[in-house]
């Protein structure tokens, strides 16, 4: 008799998320373990993973389409942990049931069954990071495999990154090398790692596999006077770096604008505020939809943020980093707020996650 285990399947979430969601109750103290998740790959395609684990020997799955809804169809015994089920139809909500097998061939009853549904037509999931790594902490040595480790698991598709140094930028750059980056330092430099550039940068990194960068539409501005060119304003040196990414497989565009506010002058977080909506109410494209992440060093009561929401919608927030999005062009699938990886500390602020179906 096979351990009976209770699983809930998260409908249309991304499998790089599961393991931090995972509702596994597990009967009879046997060590067994399932894994299991759906990934919404496209508008008529669901990947159902899978994994069964005994004293670490994988066991045979098998799963079965049981909505009877168009396309559905089932895997068949595999020992494969993953099964591509396509040709599916829009807006549709598909169930499946899970049955193993051990190394005896012995087969128990299906577990319960769970169900996702794929994407209306013209919906797109992104998911989105707004990180402050905090480069210049002295424990960036000890800090490098949770960052790694953060990326590498959770995979987002675009990374506000604040405070990011010219080392950190390398050290993406040799570890993670799907993810591209745009942006210039807070000088205006374009030199990517040359240890003479000094202070910080907010780079924005996505991935290559899924966006290109419109680079004609794409730039920074600073929180003064004079915005086209590195200048200090109402308080030290702050800007905000913003890039026009196209989906690769349909052209669609969208932009994302990553900034880091001043923590010690209200009229500089006021000005700046402003400053970002003259930019992005100005932007060449502005059928394309717009997301905002950042470390703003404010609060929901603060009048810059104040400003910013008159304008958008509140996607998430923890203390005084947010992202933000375009309202009416997005909706919220999930989100989570990452504080550590293995006990091991991410930075000082926690990292934000949010997957959003653009619209």
């Amino acid at each position: 008799m096979i351990s009976r285990l209770s699983v809930r399947i998260l409908s249309t979430d991304k499998l790089k998320n599961s393991l931090t969601k995972m509702d596994v109750n597990i009967m009879k103290n046997l060590n067994v373990l399932i894994l299991i998740s759906m990934i919404l790959l496209a508008l008529t395609s669901l990947l159902i993973a899978g994994e069964i684990l005994h004293n670490g020997d994988k066991w045979p799955l098998k799963l079965t389409e049981t909505s009877g809804n168009l396309g559905g169809s089932n895997s068949g015994w595999q020992t494969s942990s993953s099964y591509t089920d396509t040709g599916l139809t829009a807006a549709t909500t598909y169930t499946y049931r899970l049955r193993t097998s051990d190394a005896l061939n012995n087969t128990d009853s299906y577990f319960s069954s769970q169900s996702a549904t794929t994407a209306t037509t013209g919906s797109t999931n992104i998911k989105v990071f707004s990180f402050n790594i905090a480069g210049d902490d002295k424990n960036w040595e000890r800090r490098k495999s949770a960052c790694y480790d953060l990326i590498n698991t959770r995979k987002p598709d675009v990374i506000g990154f604040q405070e990011l140094l010219p080392e950190n930028l390398q050290w993406v750059f040799d570890n993670i090398p799907e993810l591209g980056w745009y942006g210039l330092t807070i000088e205006g430099s374009s030199e990517d790692f040359s240890t003479d550039v000094e202070g910080e940068s907010c780079r924005i990194m996505y991935n290559t596999d899924r966006f290109s960068v419109d680079s004609s539409n794409s730039g920074a501005f600073w929180f003064s006077a004079t915005s086209d060119v590195p200048s200090e304003g109402w308080d030290d040196l702050r800007y905000c770096v913003y890039v026009r990414l196209l989906d690769i497989n349909t052209g669609d565009g969208i932009y994302l604008y990553n900034t880091h506010w001043s923590f010690s002058s209200q009229k500089s977080r006021t000005n700046a505020a402003q400053i970002m909506m003259d930019r992005i109410s100005s932007r060449a494209h502005t059928e394309d939809p717009f997301i905002v992440t950042g470390d703003f060093n404010a609060k929901s009561g603060d009048a810059g943020i104040q400003i910013l929401l008159q304008n958008m919608t509140t996607v998430m927030e923890n203390r005084i980093d947010w992202i933000f999005a375009e309202s009416g062009k997005y909706e919220l699938v999930s989100s989570e707020i990452i504080s550590d990886i293995g006990g091991i500390p991410i930075s000082d602020h926690d990292v934000l996650s949010a997957d959003l179906m653009i619209k």
